[in-house]
């Protein structure tokens, strides 16, 4: 017996969290192609552990230029799964989303998995298409 989908009411919020470490000119690319989008993130988190303040001065810069999209940033040690866990606890959306920081996402990338999430509470996950390859990494 399958069950009926339980349907959402209202619009859901949603956190994004980005991790890095020294790469501060892809995840300025990523929070740009956000921002571009047709639906913003509730919240963004930068949950970094880089060497130097380059990602931080970012942040505040662009939170400071973009109000319309809330920027908080937190500095870590080292480790992806410590910084994800990181962006979990200091998540305050009732969805949380993982971009790569040399992710560029499509305009309608939020408002597509948001409507997911607001039209079926069943919904425990989601994800984008990747397209494209990281132009910074070597392969093989």
């Amino acid at each position: 017996m399958t069950s009926s989908p339980l349907h959402a009411v209202g619009r859901l919020t949603d956190t994004l969290v980005i991790c890095t470490r020294n790469r501060v000119i892809d995840v300025e690319r990523c929070l740009a192609s956000v921002m571009s989008g047709t639906r913003l993130p509730a919240n963004v988190l930068i949950v970094d552990s880089s060497d130097g303040a380059e990602t931080e001065e970012l942040v505040e810069g662009l939170a400071s230029l973009a109000p319309q999209l809330p920027l908080a940033y937190v500095h870590t040690a080292p480790g992806l799964p410590y910084q994800r866990n990181c962006g979990i606890k200091l998540a305050n959306g009732e969805v949380i989303h993982f971009l790569d920081d040399d992710a560029v996402v499509a305009p309608r990338y939020f408002e597509r998995l948001m409507a997911l999430f607001e039209e079926d509470l069943n919904v425990g996950g989601a994800t984008g298409v990747i397209e494209g390859v990281n132009r910074n990494r070597r392969h093989g």
